[in-house]
Parts: structure tokens; sequence; C-alpha cells
């Protein structure tokens, strides 16, 4: 009985129109746009709290405080403050009253709740919480990422959902390709400073003084040296390579040249190609992905099919007959399009016969028609036509063996004709080519 009571408390309150206005998408990509604009006016309350660092420290060229570089700057910025809050809070006690207890059951929820009352503790009773108000305003910009949640019903954000979803899908890669990497860099890091720290101590003369500490400085210890091969991989090597030739050993050149065509070449170039490999398949297998695909592809076929209805549709009448058809047909540059589209044409005649229905085509018929045959012969294609002969050969059988029984009883040859047509089942029946879609 409570469950029950329970879910139908929880259908209420989801077919409630404040519920579907706070999770309606357009809701949320609102509110996202008010953070992106949050977001701006932040930017330029640091800009305006580094000028005034700039002039406190008599930095160069800062020589004029904040407030006179930007007149009015600061009551702009506070009132920024004031009115991005309210709205926040509103949103806050709008998602409260709409969505119920279904509010609390979502973590970022109680993330929004607390940064928004923690704004609205700190502005009423300014100083007593031990938190900085720039964290509270940072943290407003971590709800951006809810809008990760829209990406897949928001058709406009197809770009951004393929982006999200490769991240995700190689995340994988990345970590085994890092762990890799790192383990081969630590192997040189730490055969590097070997070698650097006994150099060190081999030259205790005061003249080896510099070079001693340049030393120490990329290879002195075992993170400074680990960081100093990520460097020579990734960034500027020449410097590292150079220390390595003057100052411990020439050798050492021929060691810098083969490092970084081995690992800062070959290794990342490898490195590169599995992790787009790994990227673009875990993109292209994403069922929401694929749908959109094949929707999209459905649509721009539609169009174009419409397209060439209209074009062909002299009368107006939403019909093309034969020769409507024909006369498109025959345009070369007519033909080049839908060849390639994948659609041969070699017989308009036949073509039309194919696709038309009663004698005429209409814009659902071209669609489907056309749909069914460009490309090469699908395998639903394949069984229907598999299925039609095996029907075929099984009415001649039965034909074959009711002559042979009729012969077998000796009728003479006028008496076996007519023969009993063997029906077809349903279910056994091609479906037509202009089947509208």
């Amino acid at each position: 009985m409570g469950s029950r009571s329970g879910s139908g408390n929880l259908r209420v309150v989801k077919e409630s129109r404040l519920y579907k206005f706070v999770t309606d998408p357009f809701f949320e990509s609102m509110i996202c746009a008010i953070i992106v604009v949050n977001t701006i006016i932040m930017s330029f309350e640091a800009q305006y709290a580094g000028l005034q660092l700039g002039y406190a420290l008599g930095m160069r060229t800062y020589t004029m405080p904040a407030d006179d570089v930007w007149p009015g700057a600061s009551t702009m910025l506070e009132g920024s403050e004031w009115v991005f809050g309210s709205i926040f809070l509103i949103e806050l006690i709008l998602r409260v009253a709409g969505m119920g207890y279904i509010f609390f059951c979502d973590l970022w929820n109680w993330f929004d709740s607390i940064t928004v009352l923690g704004w609205l503790v700190d502005t009423v009773i300014r100083g007593i919480l031990p938190i900085d108000p720039m964290l509270l305003r940072l943290a407003r910009l971590a709800r951006l990422l809810r809008l990760m949640r829209l990406v897949r019903k928001l058709k406009g954000f197809d770009a951004l959902y393929i982006l999200t979803t490769a991240l995700r899908g190689s995340v994988t890669v990345l970590l085994w390709s890092f762990l890799m990497l790192f383990l081969l860099q630590l192997i040189f890091a730490l055969f590097l400073q070997k070698v650097a720290q006994d150099t060190i101590v081999f030259q205790t003369d005061v003249s080896f003084k510099d070079a001693n500490e340049e030393l120490f400085l990329y290879f002195g210890t075992c993170s400074r040296a680990v960081l100093t091969m990520f460097e020579i991989t990734l960034g500027n090597w020449p410097p590292v390579a150079r220390l390595l030739q003057d100052h411990v050993h020439e050798a050492f050149c021929v060691f810098s040249i083969l490092h970084k065509i081995t690992v800062g070449y070959a290794l990342l170039a490898v490195i590169n190609g599995v992790f787009l490999k790994e990227t673009f398949s875990a993109a292209e297998n994403d069922d929401k992905i694929m749908m959109r695909n094949t929707e999209k592809k459905r649509n721009q076929h539609i169009k174009k099919m419409q397209s060439l209805f209209e074009a062909a549709d002299e009368t107006g009448d939403g019909l093309l007959d034969k020769e409507e058809f024909i006369q498109v047909m025959s345009d070369p540059e007519i033909v080049n399009w839908l060849a390639a589209m994948d659609l041969q044409i070699s017989d308009p005649n036949q073509l039309f016969e194919m696709v038309q229905h009663d004698g005429t085509i209409s814009a659902p018929q071209l669609v489907g028609g056309v749909s069914r045959l460009k490309g090469a012969a699908r395998s639903t294609d394949m069984h229907c036509v598999s299925a039609e002969v095996k029907q075929i050969h099984d009415d001649l059988k039965s034909v074959h063996a009711h002559l042979r029984a009729a012969l077998f009883n000796g009728a003479a040859p006028n008496d076996l004709l007519p023969v009993q047509p063997v029906t077809r089942k349903e279910s056994q029946r091609v479906p037509p080519l202009m089947t509208e879609i």
C-alpha cells in the first residue's frame, strides 16, 4: 500500500506544470546561459582586483588605483553579484517547489543548494563564513557541467555530445598510454639522475659550481629528473641535451637524439594513433550518435527527394505522371545528381514502373521508392527475393505433383487444366516497392 502511495505521489509530482517547467531542457539551458554571463562578469571582477593589486605593489604601468582606471566598476560588480545571486536563489526555490523530494535525490542539486545558500549567508552576514566568497562564485562554474546531461536531448549540441562521448570513451586508452610513458620516462630519469649525481660529486672544483647547480635543477632529485624527461619528450629538449653534452659527456648527444626520435616522435605518434582510433570508435558505436546520424541522413534524403518532386511536378497537382517523370529523369544533370546519391538510372520507364502506384507517383512514394532502390542490394532485399523464389519453387512442386498424380491415374491432357492455384500465405508476400515511409 505504501509503495502504491509513493508511486502515485511521484506521478502527481512529475505531471505538475512546475515540475515540467524546471526539468525542461530549455530552462536548464537558460540557467547555463546565465552562469556563462556570470562567469564573464567574474572575469571583469578578477581583472579589477588585479589592477588594484598591481597598484598596491607599485608595479610598472600600474600607476592608478582600480577605481580611477574603471570608474564605477566596484558598484556595478557589487550590484551584479546581487542580481545573479538572486536569480540562482529563485531558481533553487522553483526547483524545490516543483520537484519536491525528487530534488534531493540528485547530488548536483545538493551542490547547487550549498553554493546558493553559502552565497546567501555570506551576503547577509558578511565576514562570518570562513570560506572565500570568490570560491563560492567559482563553484557556480562547476554547474556548467550539468549542461552535459542536456546534450543528449538538444539537437543543437550534437558536436558537443560527440566530443564528450569521444573523451569518455578514450579514458582507458589515455590511462594506459600515460602509465606506459610514465614508466619508460621513470627508467630514463633514474639513469640520468644517477649520472648527474656522480658528475656533481666528481666535479668539486669551484669553477664547476654553476654547472653543478644547473645539473641539480634538472636532475638533482627523482621528481626533477622525471619532469625533465617529460620536458625533453613533450617540450623544449635542446637546452637539456646541450647541458648533458657540455657538462656530463659528449656521447649524450647520441642519447638525446635517439630519445627524441624513438620516444618523442615514434612512441608518441603510435600513442596518438591508438588514441584517435579508440576515440572515433567510441563515438561511432554510441547508440545516440548512430540514431542521430541515421535520422539526419533520412531527413536529408527526404529533403532532396522533395526538391526533385517539386522540380518535376509542373502541373502542381502533387502527383507525377509518367510523362513528367521521364522528362525530369532525362535531364543529364538530374541523372548525375541521383548517381552521386548511389542511384544509377539506365531506364526511366523501368524506374517509373517500379515506383509508381496507379499510374502516378506521389512525393512520399518517390521518397520511399528511391530510398529502396539506391545503393547495392541490402540483406533484407535479398531475403525477400529468396522468400519469393522459394514460394515459386513450392508452387511449381505442387503443380508438378498434381500433374504426375493425374497422369498416373490415366487422366486425359485436357482434364489436367485448370490446375488449382496455390494460395500464398500473407506473411510470405513481399511488400510493394512503393511503400511509403
